[in-house]
């Protein structure tokens, strides 16, 4: 066997062999999240690993923005996409600009939050 010359990789440094099966305990679910979101919290904690603050930070953020776009989205679903102004003018609910930004925010940090993990 030949040693190595030069610098080594962080693998031949480790005192300890990496385990591949070796899965931290998901992080505990905000308890403000709704059910919908809770179970989302549920699926990508058991399919991903957030082991950092970072990873588990941009998860709730993530998901607290799937919540806003839901509440907006049912209460859309009550009043109906247009609704008449005091003028009698129709006029698009304004709770759609909310929804729409708030699936961009969600749809964003996802990205983050996957980026972060690889």
């Amino acid at each position: 066997m030949t040693s190595q010359r030069g610098r080594k990789n962080i693998t031949k440094l480790a005192l300890v062999s990496p385990n591949p099966t070796y899965r931290p305990t998901p992080p505990e679910v905000p308890s403000h999240l709704g059910k919908p979101e809770r179970d989302l919290w549920k699926h990508y904690t058991e399919e991903h690993d957030f082991s950092t603050t970072a990873s588990v930070s941009l998860l709730t953020t993530a998901l607290e923005a799937h919540l806003r776009a839901r509440e907006c989205r049912e209460q859309i679903k009550k009043d109906g996409l247009i609704y008449k102004n005091e003028k009698g003018v129709l006029k698009p609910h304004p709770l759609l600009a909310t929804e729409r930004g708030a699936q961009a925010l969600y749809i964003a940090t996802m990205k983050k939050v996957l980026k972060l993990e690889q």
